[in-house]
C-alpha cells in the first residue's frame, strides 16, 4: 500500500514537471546565454548609452555572435514594480497600476527572443532627452487599455507621462506556473538601470566564444571583473 501511494505521488509530480517544461517563456533561452558586466556610467545617461552601444557594436562583430542586449534584470530572477497606468483613465479599486520594469538597450529583446505582438523595439534614437518611451507586455495592455491598442498612447510610468511604442508577447517573469502579470521595458538611455546583464545569442559552445568576449569587455573597461556565461536554459 505505501508503494502504491509513493507510485501515484511520483507519476503525478512528473506529470507535472512535464507540464512545466511545455510552458511558453515568453523567450527562446536555447543557444543565449548571460553574463553579467560593470558599468562604470551606469550613473550618467548621457554616457551610459554611448558605452553600451560601442560595447554591443563590438559583441556582435565577434565571429559566432548573432545578437546581443543588454538589460538590469533578467526574466525568473530579481524584479521590482513602478507605477504604471493610462493617462486619463481611473481603475477599480482592486486595480493597482503597477507593472514590472526592466531597463533594456537596443538589441535585448532580439537577443532573448521574445516578440514584438505590435509596434517597435527601442533604437538608440531614444535619446536621454527625446520623447520617453516603454514598451508593455500583453498583461499590461489589457489590465490598463483594454480592448485598446496602446501603441502611440500615453502611459503614466511613475506618474511620467510616457508615449507606449510597442506591446510584447508575455514572458513568465516570476515562475513558471504563476500566469504573467503586467510589465514594462524602458531604454537605458531614459532610465537608471540597478545592474547589468549581457545577453548573447549564439550557435558557439559558450567555452569558444568566453575568451573573445571577456577580451573585448576589459579592452572597453579594464575594471570588469572575472564573470562567467550562464546558459539561460539553466
Amino acid at each position: 500500500a505505501l508503494a502504491c501511494v509513493r507510485l501515484t505521488g511520483s507519476g503525478l509530480l512528473l506529470r507535472s514537471f512535464l507540464k512545466l517544461l511545455d510552458v511558453d517563456l515568453g523567450f527562446q533561452p536555447s543557444q543565449a546565454a548571460a553574463i553579467r558586466i560593470d558599468s562604470p556610467d551606469a550613473d550618467d545617461p548621457a554616457l551610459r548609452g554611448p558605452r553600451l552601444r560601442e560595447m554591443l557594436s563590438r559583441i556582435q562583430s565577434l565571429p559566432g555572435v548573432e545578437s546581443a542586449g543588454v538589460a538590469d534584470m533578467l526574466p525568473l530572477g530579481r524584479n521590482r514594480t513602478w507605477g504604471l497606468a493610462a493617462k486619463g483613465v481611473v481603475y477599480p479599486k482592486d486595480v493597482i497600476p503597477i507593472a514590472v520594469v526592466r531597463i533594456v538597450t537596443p538589441g535585448y529583446l532580439g537577443a532573448m527572443g521574445m516578440r514584438i505582438r505590435s509596434g517597435r523595439d527601442f533604437t538608440w534614437a531614444d535619446a536621454p532627452r527625446g520623447q520617453p518611451v516603454v514598451i508593455v507586455n500583453q498583461a499590461a495592455s489589457r489590465r490598463f487599455w483594454g480592448i485598446q491598442d496602446p501603441v502611440g498612447r500615453t502611459a503614466l510610468v511613475n506618474g511620467n507621462e510616457t508615449r507606449v511604442i510597442g506591446v510584447l508577447v508575455n514572458v513568465r517573469e516570476h515562475n513558471l506556473e504563476d500566469s504573467p502579470g503586467p510589465e514594462m521595458y524602458l531604454p537605458v538611455t531614459q532610465a537608471e538601470p540597478e545592474g547589468a546583464e549581457l545577453v548573447v545569442r549564439t550557435k558557439l559552445a559558450l567555452s569558444a566564444l568566453a575568451p573573445a568576449v571577456m577580451s573585448t569587455l576589459r579592452s572597453l573597461n579594464p575594471r570588469q571583473p572575472p564573470a562567467e556565461f550562464r546558459p539561460l536554459e539553466t
